[in-house]
């Protein structure tokens, strides 16, 4: 009777020995041999933003009022689950947004440039010098991780995977626009009323508004200007928003090298020897919520 017993409990001691010491058909954990994680995935063929790469101004104190419509979604590099992107330009926030389509060898090539796969391990915010001041902060961000550059994150510390991010980010936001195509669609745009019964006194003329909706209607007079902030550029459509970016590409057409630095630069429009207004104009992405920012931003 002893013996029937013993029988069972010995094969499974020999069981239970046999999945402890690393035998077929048991997972080993220490194991070198382990089986990597997937590549995280950017073209899943969703419709959804996949990945937002930007440069960010954090506040609109900093900012000329009525650059406050191009900077709110700062300068970036978003691609969807198509492979689809859209860049706007670090080098001049008053150029257009380009699109178009990443194939299979630059999408490896921006991942790995990116370290996208590294994300997860990296997530979280890195501080930057206390003494720089007016750098803007830097992000990587997709549905499940986030990476801050703060200030541009100048401080040795900073990870080498993070300083090589930051590096390439500027690289591909150059490459990607140069090689992507003028979006159409909606535009965004901010009126400033800036004098009235004013001569124009530079050396290229004004722009003219041949939008259907009046300056004065969309038009913050001087003493609004302080109330203006990110998500309140009004949207026009269609006709209207071909028209203002016509106006914007003639305009920067006519203006003098360096204008985009220059402190307060706007399209200046004038009609005949009314009020001289300035105008911003950017477009739009189809990631913008109802004022005109993308959501992962947290503005």
């Amino acid at each position: 009777m002893q013996t029937s017993l013993r029988l069972p409990l010995l094969v499974a001691a020999l069981h239970l020995l046999a999945a402890c010491s690393g035998q077929p058909g048991a997972p080993d954990a220490s194991s070198d041999a382990r089986v990597s994680p997937a590549p995280r995935v950017i073209c899943d063929g969703s419709d959804d933003l996949r990945v937002m790469v930007a440069a960010v101004e954090p506040s609109s104190e900093r900012l000329f009022e009525g650059h406050r419509v191009l900077f709110e979604n700062g300068s970036y590099v978003l691609v969807d689950g198509h492979c689809r992107f859209w860049v706007k330009p670090a080098e001049n926030m008053f150029e257009e947004v380009r699109s178009g389509v990443l194939d299979t060898a630059t999408l490896a090539e921006l991942i790995a440039d990116l370290r996208y796969d590294d994300w997860p391990a990296l997530q979280g915010s890195y501080p930057s010098d206390p003494s720089v001041e007016g750098v803007e902060d830097l992000i990587f961000v997709d549905r499940e991780t986030s990476v801050t550059c703060v200030s541009n994150c100048l401080l040795t510390s900073t990870p080498a995977e993070v300083v090589a991010m930051r590096e390439a980010q500027s690289l591909w936001n150059a490459r990607l626009w140069a090689a992507g195509v003028a979006v159409t669609g909606d535009v965004r745009v901010s009126v400033l009323e800036y004098l009235r019964n004013a001569s124009w006194t530079e050396s290229w003329p004004p722009g003219h508004w041949s939008a259907s909706v009046s300056l004065d209607t969309l038009a913050v007079p001087p003493d609004g200007w302080a109330t203006v902030d990110y998500g309140e550029g009004a949207l026009l459509t269609g006709a209207d928003a071909d028209a203002l970016r016509a106006l914007r590409a003639d305009y920067l057409r006519r203006a003098p090298d360096g204008f985009a630095v220059i402190p307060g630069a706007s399209i200046a429009v004038q009609d005949g020897t009314g009020p001289i207004y300035f105008v911003n104009v950017r477009d739009t992405t189809p990631f913008e919520d109802a004022r005109g920012l993308v959501s992962w931003l947290s503005r």
